[in-house]
């Protein structure tokens, strides 16, 4: 009988394949950058960066995450969800507008380093980035996962397409990077608002206070988990801007960039086991470990391969200028190689509604990050600002492991260790079915081979 892929095992494929294509697009816009910008500006982007993703994870007070929780568990319908989510959006948008063009004003270095123009898009880039993050995890929660994977490939292929043919044809420089990717995220919010309607006969419903509630409880308490994982990848940069000069921060920012292309990896897994998680009654800790180490493998692989042949592949990639960043790349890999296998473990607690481990343990980061920059920048600059990052990743994910040994009761080795049942184990979750095999519900399969 013809084996036939469940849609958990498409889901996958499709998620891989359109990751895939998003990791190549977006080191072919860093590469654009780097030898489009210089040293400077990329400094200067990499502020534009931090100031928007910063203001809009403060702004959305993780209320996103909120959408993908309660749309997969189906504890709030889909027409509130997503009409409190609508509501959110037109609120933050106005604060944005209110508030951040004030921050200019400050006698900040880290403000005062970042041109007028290149501010002032960055204001709509974080209006954007709002609007993105709502829309990515309501389809999340929907597990379109095809339709996810084709929006989000096209978002990053349109932002290159449209930074490089902006950086050619016009003089607009750092602003040009941020103008695409706006722009790309507003398309991507209207092509989501367009697929709710069309295929899940969305309708706009007044939020109603008991849901409102419930939606914000959650995201308050994710939220000191999603600012702080943006925070920690730039907390390095930020501090760095009050000691050395756009060109130096360009090199620094540049090594954090690449090594985040890495992460996406669990970002990928995290996006197709949070659904699943959600909506299961033991959140499927087998799943979610089996996952992690095998994340863990392929990062430490393919890091490792990169990095031996760093010394060639750096200057074609980002131009000559760029070259000392190699020995940064060798002190932050083994904190990326950690952080991916603490990061997949973060379904778990998200989908079993414990949003606040992953919180404890993304402060846990930011602390110890902190605490280390401030002794490490000054002596040793941008290598000093590399192992700050890399050892706050292993601090934080030491947190992650304790708890879900604490919650599972698995080895802290077994975490770690990959294992040859881990591919079968995440095929069985995914659950391939034999074709005109009747459909059991996943919930079901998984207690039966409990």
């Amino acid at each position: 009988m013809r084996l036939k892929p469940s849609k958990g095992l498409q889901d996958f494929a499709v998620t891989v394949f359109a990751r895939g294509g998003a990791m190549f697009f977006s080191l072919a816009t860093q590469s654009v950058l780097a030898w489009m910008l210089g040293r400077s500006g990329r400094g200067e982007y990499a502020l534009c960066l931090i100031f928007s993703n910063l203001s809009s994870a403060i702004l959305i007070l993780g209320m996103d995450w909120s959408c993908n929780y309660y749309i997969s568990s189906k504890k709030i319908s889909l027409n509130q969800t997503v009409s409190i989510a609508i509501v959110n959006g037109l609120v933050m948008t106005i604060l944005a507008l209110a508030l951040l063009p004030m921050l200019k004003l400050l006698p900040i270095e880290f403000f005062q380093k970042i041109g007028s123009l290149s501010y002032s898009a960055s204001i709509a880039w974080a209006i954007s980035l709002i609007g993105f993050s709502f829309a990515a995890q309501i389809m999340t929660g929907l597990k379109c996962f095809t339709h996810l994977a084709i929006l989000s490939l096209s978002k990053v292929c349109f932002t290159f397409i449209a930074t490089a043919g902006l950086l050619y044809m016009t003089d607009l420089e750092v602003a040009a990077p941020i103008f695409a990717d706006t722009a790309s995220g507003f398309l991507s919010v209207l092509f989501v608002l367009i697929f709710v309607v069309a295929k899940y006969k969305y309708r706009f419903e007044l939020p109603k206070f008991d849901a409102v509630r419930q939606f914000m409880g959650y995201g308050a308490r994710f939220f000191g988990g999603s600012f702080g994982m943006i925070a920690n990848t730039r907390l390095g940069t930020i501090l760095l801007a009050f000691y050395v000069e756009k060109e130096q921060l360009g090199i620094f920012a540049q090594a954090m960039a690449f090594s985040a292309l890495f992460t996406t990896l669990a970002d990928m897994a995290c996006r197709i086991i949070q659904p699943r998680v959600a909506s299961s009654v033991n959140g499927r800790p087998e799943l979610v470990i089996s996952a992690a180490r095998i994340i863990g493998l392929v990062v430490l692989s393919s890091g490792c391969i990169f990095l031996l042949f760093a010394d060639y592949l750096i200057p074609v990639l980002f131009s000559p200028e760029f070259t000392p960043m190699i020995p940064l790349l060798f002190i932050l890999m083994p904190g990326i190689w950690i952080r991916v296998i603490a990061k997949t473990l973060f379904p778990y607690f998200n989908g079993t509604n414990r949003p606040g481990v992953v919180s404890q343990a993304t402060i846990v980061n930011l602390v110890v990050n902190l605490v280390l920059l401030m002794v490490l920048v000054e002596p040793y600059g941008l290598a000093g600002a590399s192992w700050a990052t890399s050892i706050a990743y292993f601090v934080s994910s030491a947190f992650i492991f304790y708890k879900i040994n604490s919650l599972t009761h698995v080895n802290y080795f077994k975490i770690l260790l990959p294992q040859y049942s881990d591919v079968g184990e995440l095929m069985r979750h995914l659950n391939i079915r034999r074709k005109g095999e009747s459909k059991v519900s996943e919930e079901m399969s998984h207690a039966k081979n409990s």
